[in-house]
């Protein structure tokens, strides 16, 4: 690989090793639709035979990696090593919100924020917080056999649907961070300077330009039209809201169930960690028509001996990965005592200890 990077592995005992001349590529990747992020690479059979087994590499052993000489961008530990047939083996490592995605709870949380039950969640799994989004929001919510992750992020979501903030978590080396999503990067991709390939599309299968409001018995209340999606799309595409409360329907509500045409993009470009999944990058692009900013919905990062490049994919609308776990009632669960979380795997605790000096 590239000269600027460094690829360590810790294990279990207190021995680090640099195999970063033993792997073609270290590739790094992210999307909103996942709380940890994930590294990949490859050793092969040759190296494999006779070095692999000095090693000794295991599932549990943490990665960390470097670029630019010594600053540490990745702290992950490998979940899966997996022999291919053309005797390649490959690794792959997840950072710490594999824990949050992992560790399942029995909670009642009543009249709390998103931010105390953030806290208190995060802090059950002994992981570090940086900083967490603030709501001033309480809700209740009851949970049986629920995620970390899904937890804290319907609280997240619950609150998104009052205050129409977005939110995401952001995992920094072993530290999590709960804030808003769309946060606008400073640096931006030119096709002039560093967009190596771009593709742009326009989807509109799912487009709704029409909403019609029922009662539970199926009698029309109401029907609304957006006449900007009709220009889109002419003819009527019907979305149907029951309602038991006609008086409850507002603009508001009406607005939510309109659903304008999935305009996606994607680049490939020279390689900046920043742009990672939830933030907002500036493109301009005029051959596609990528020109404005768009939300980073998946990223891949590689280093090779080639350089460093990235591909993102990217997404005109700021949609927030949401969650409706649990239940607003305790009646619906099982008992009526909170208990405490299943469990959490001490594994990942060997990443405390990846910090390397120069």
């Amino acid at each position: 690989m590239q000269n600027n990077v460094i690829l360590r592995v810790y294990i279990q005992g207190g021995k680090y090793w640099d195999i970063t001349n033993l792997v073609p590529y270290v590739r790094i990747t992210g999307n909103v639709d996942s709380v940890s992020r994930t590294l990949e690479t490859e050793l092969f059979q040759s190296v494999v035979d006779s070095q692999i087994e000095q090693i000794g590499i295991k599932e549990g052993s943490s990665v960390c990696f470097y670029v630019d000489g010594g600053k540490e961008i990745y702290r992950g530990n490998i979940v899966d090593i997996s022999k291919e047939e053309n005797g390649v083996f490959k690794i792959i490592a997840k950072d710490v919100g594999f824990i949050l995605g992992t560790a399942k709870f029995n909670k009642n949380f009543v009249n709390k924020t998103p931010e105390q039950v953030a806290k208190e969640i995060i802090k059950e799994c002994r992981l570090n917080i940086n900083s967490i989004a603030k709501t001033n929001i309480k809700l209740t919510r009851y949970f049986r056999d629920t995620s970390a992750y899904d937890i804290i992020m319907t609280f997240y979501t619950l609150a998104s649907r009052q205050n129409k903030k977005k939110y995401m978590m952001d995992i920094n080396l072993r530290s999590i961070n709960i804030i808003e999503r769309g946060k606008a990067l400073t640096i931006g991709f030119d096709s002039d300077s560093n967009i190596t390939n771009a593709e742009y599309g326009i989807n509109i299968e799912e487009l709704v330009n029409t909403v019609s409001v029922v009662d539970k018995n199926g009698n029309k209340i109401s029907q609304h039209v957006n006449k900007e999606l009709t220009k889109v799309f002419h003819l009527l595409k019907n979305k149907i809201l029951e309602v038991d409360d006609k008086s409850k329907v507002n603009k508001d509500i009406i607005n939510n169930e309109f659903y304008g045409a999935d305009k996606t993009c994607s680049l490939t470009g020279y390689g900046n960690y920043n742009c990672r999944s939830g933030y907002k990058v500036h493109i301009k692009e005029p051959q596609t028509g990528l020109i404005g900013e768009f939300y980073i919905d998946e990223d891949s990062h590689e280093w090779n001996s080639g350089g460093y490049i990235c591909n993102l994919s990217l997404n005109f609308k700021n949609i927030m990965d949401e969650k409706e776990s649990g239940s607003e009632t305790l009646e619906q669960n099982d008992d009526n005592n909170e208990t405490s979380t299943v469990g959490t795997s001490g594994g990942m605790g060997l990443l405390l200890k990846c910090l390397i000096k120069y």
